[in-house]
């Protein structure tokens, strides 16, 4: 079954100077769902980046099924984040997390249900047949499970990309999984990586954090 608009959320945020501290980053997000509608953690929830992972807090409990959830992503938005980037991040009807980073409508990276996110406007990505089919301006590659590769999209620059899972129809069915990052230090590909095997392990209905009546759930 398809979890209901008040397990799900879909969050804009901007890094600014004031987002990153020592052992932490925090961004104040707002949410593109129509405001008279519940969402998971609220309207305007802070998002803070720690200890490899996401944690969401809600402001209060207007319209907000929880006072804070997590999960995992690994370190990669410590390493590429910079002040003036967009962050996107999504939890879908089928349970799955998808989060990205774009600077200047051009991805930087994109973990978890990559088809659910914003990623500029040089990269279309979709769901084919046991594959998962990503365009770089224009230059079209299809992946399939555990596969990966470094592709290049012209004036659009080269991306490494790795497919932790694909799409698994059913109902509700289960997200794809993959990474996407451009090119660069070996470092920041291996992260990307790393959190989309963290975020393939976060699907389903269960979810970790607070309830307001003070009760926790862990998965």
């Amino acid at each position: 079954m398809a979890i209901g608009p008040s397990g799900r959320f879909d969050y804009v945020a901007e890094f600014t100077s004031t987002s990153f501290g020592s052992d932490e980053i925090v961004v104040q997000a707002r949410s593109r769902v129509e405001s008279g509608h519940p969402v998971l953690c609220g309207h305007a929830p802070r998002i803070r980046f720690w200890n490899d992972l996401v944690v969401i807090l809600a402001a209060d409990a207007t319209l907000a099924a929880m006072k804070w959830m997590s999960f995992a992503v690994g370190d990669v938005v410590s390493l590429v984040a910079k002040a003036g980037d967009q962050l996107w991040t999504i939890r879908t009807a089928t349970g799955d997390f998808g989060l990205a980073i774009v600077r200047q409508n051009e991805l930087v990276v994109a973990i978890g249900a990559v088809t659910e996110v914003n990623l500029g406007g040089a990269i279309v990505v979709s769901n084919g047949l046991d594959c998962l089919q990503v365009s770089i301006g224009g230059h079209m590659t299809a992946l399939r499970s555990r596969e990966s590769v470094s592709a290049a999209g012209g004036e659009s620059g080269r991306y490494d990309i790795y497919v932790e899972r694909t799409f698994e129809s059913g109902l509700p069915g289960v997200a794809e999984c993959a990474s996407i990052i451009r090119t660069g230090r070996g470092k920041m590909t291996n992260a990307a990586m790393r959190g989309a095997v963290l975020l393939a392990n976060e699907h389903g209905d269960t979810l970790k954090g607070e309830l307001w009546n003070g009760s926790y759930l862990r998965s």
